[in-house]
C-alpha cells in the first residue's frame, strides 16, 4: 500500500464519479450549451480531484481497456501506483449487472443505471467533509487539456443533409399541401409532377458533425423529377416505386460523408466518403408530412446503417411566401456509430485517446426550419436551417466537442 492513503474527501470524489456521465468530463463553454444544453457538468475547484474524478468516470466506462495517457494523467496529478490501484478497486465495486455491462468494453453511459444515482453511499460515509467539495467555474479548466478531450465527429453528416434536403424540397414546384393561415388547404403550385430546378446556394456546415469549426461551402441546388426517376440534393438519384400525392416510397443511393484526417485528433485518422443504399416513404395526413428513411453505406469506410424520420408542417404565409418547420430524429446501429464515432485499439495507441465503442439507439434530435419566396414563377429564394441536439452516443465518445450543432443555407433557385 502507499504511505500515503486516499483521504477522506478523494474517496467522496470516487463516489461522485459513479453517477456522473463521461460526456462531464467535457466543458460546456458555450452560451447556447449553458442556456440549451440541460445540466451543466462543472469541474471541481481542485485540480488534483478533477484529475480524479475524470480518471474514475473514465476507468468505470472502460474498465481495463483504459489509455495508458489516462494512467500518466493521474500520476502527474499527484497518484501514485498504489493509490491507483486502490482507486481502480474501489471504481470496479459496482452492481453485478452494472459491471458485466461495462465489463473491459465501453458502453454508452445513458445505458447505465448509475446515471440517476446518488454518490456510492458506502463510499460516502466514510468522508464528513462531503460539503467541502465544491464546483469550479468551467472557464479555469486549461484550454490546451481540454481541447485533447474535445474532439468528434459523425459519420453520415445527417445534420447537414437534413437542411439541405429540406431547401431542395421547398425549391421544387411540386411542394406537397401546405395550410395557408387560415387553415384552409392550398393546392399544388404546379399542374404536372415533373419539373426540373436547379441553382446555387452556400452552407455554413460544420468541419464534421459536433465540430466547433465551421466552414462555407457553395452548394448546387438541384432537383429534377421525371416520371418516376429523380435527382436531389440531399436524397441522392432514385426512383419513386409508389407515387401518389398523399404517399411516396422508393428507394435511391446518396453520398455519406466522412471527415478529414486532419478534422479529428492525430492517430484516429481519416474517414472517407462513402456511398449507400437509400430506402424511404413518405406521407402526408392533416397537413403534416412524414418522411422516413433507411441508409446503409455499401463501399467507402462508413459501415452499418442509419434511419432518418422527420415531420413536418408546410404552412403558406402569402401566395409568395411559404414556411416548413419540423422535428427530425436519427438512429443508427453500433457499426455505424462505431465506425464514425468509435475508437478501436490501434486508433487509442495512435492517439493517446480511451477507446470507445458505442451501441445502438438515438444518435441525434434536431428541429428545422425551411423558406420559400417565390419572386416570380420561374425563380425563387431559399433558405434553410437545422438545429441539431447530439445525444450521448455521440457526447461519450472521446473526441466528442459540441453537443448542439447549428446548420444554415441559403440558395436561388430557377424552375424550368
Amino acid at each position: 500500500m502507499s504511505d500515503q492513503a486516499l483521504t477522506n474527501i478523494e474517496l467522496v470524489v470516487i463516489g461522485l464519479a459513479r453517477a456522473d456521465p463521461v460526456s462531464s468530463c467535457v466543458p460546456r463553454r458555450s452560451l447556447v450549451r449553458r442556456i440549451f444544453g440541460g445540466h451543466v457538468h462543472q469541474p471541481l475547484a481542485a485540480p488534483r480531484l478533477e484529475a480524479l474524478r475524470r480518471y474514475a468516470i473514465l476507468r468505470r466506462v472502460h474498465g481495463a481497456a483504459l489509455a495508458e495517457a489516462e494512467h500518466v494523467k493521474l500520476r502527474l496529478a499527484g497518484f501514485d501506483d498504489p493509490q491507483i490501484s486502490e482507486i481502480n478497486r474501489l471504481v470496479s465495486e459496482q452492481d453485478p449487472a452494472e459491471a458485466a455491462s461495462h465489463k473491459c468494453t465501453p458502453v454508452p453511459y445513458e445505458h447505465s443505471e448509475v446515471r440517476n444515482r446518488a454518490p456510492d453511499p458506502a463510499i460516502a460515509s466514510k468522508a464528513p467533509i462531503a460539503g467541502r467539495i465544491t464546483r469550479a467555474p468551467v472557464d479555469i479548466l486549461d484550454p490546451q487539456e481540454a481541447s485533447k478531450v474535445m474532439r468528434y465527429s459523425s459519420i453520415k453528416y445527417a445534420s447537414p443533409l437534413a437542411p439541405i434536403a429540406l431547401l431542395v424540397a421547398v425549391s421544387s414546384p411540386t411542394v406537397v399541401q401546405a395550410q395557408d393561415s387560415y387553415g384552409s388547404n392550398v393546392a399544388r403550385e404546379a399542374t404536372s409532377d415533373n419539373h426540373i430546378t436547379i441553382g446555387i446556394g452556400g452552407a455554413a456546415l460544420p468541419e464534421f458533425q459536433g465540430s466547433k469549426d465551421y466552414f462555407i461551402q457553395p452548394l448546387p441546388v438541384v432537383d429534377i423529377k421525371q416520371g418516376h426517376f429523380f435527382l436531389r440534393l440531399g436524397d441522392g438519384i432514385g426512383v419513386n416505386v409508389v407515387d401518389t400525392p398523399e404517399f411516396q416510397a422508393g428507394f435511391s443511393i446518396t453520398p455519406v460523408r466522412g471527415y478529414d484526417a486532419d478534422k479529428v485528433p492525430k492517430g484516429v485518422g481519416k474517414l472517407g466518403t462513402s456511398i449507400g443504399g437509400r430506402g424511404f416513404v413518405s406521407g402526408t395526413v392533416g397537413g403534416f408530412v412524414g418522411t422516413l428513411a433507411v441508409t446503409a453505406p455499401f463501399t467507402g469506410d462508413a459501415k452499418g446503417m442509419f434511419v432518418d424520420g422527420e415531420i413536418s408542417y408546410p404552412v403558406r404565409v402569402t401566395d409568395r411566401l411559404l414556411v416548413v418547420p419540423g422535428v427530425r430524429a436519427t438512429w443508427a446501429d453500433k457499426k455505424y456509430l462505431t465506425s464514425y464515432f468509435g475508437v478501436n485499439a490501434q486508433q487509442a495507441a495512435a492517439s493517446g485517446l480511451p477507446q470507445y465503442k458505442p451501441s445502438s439507439g438515438l444518435q441525434d434530435v434536431g428541429a428545422t426550419l425551411a423558406v420559400k419566396y417565390r419572386l416570380t414563377d420561374h425563380i425563387s429564394f431559399v433558405g434553410s436551417a437545422l438545429m441539431t441536439r447530439n445525444l450521448d452516443r455521440v457526447m461519450d465518445s472521446p473526441f466528442t466537442e459540441r453537443r448542439w450543432q447549428p446548420v444554415g443555407i441559403l440558395g436561388v433557385a430557377y424552375t424550368f
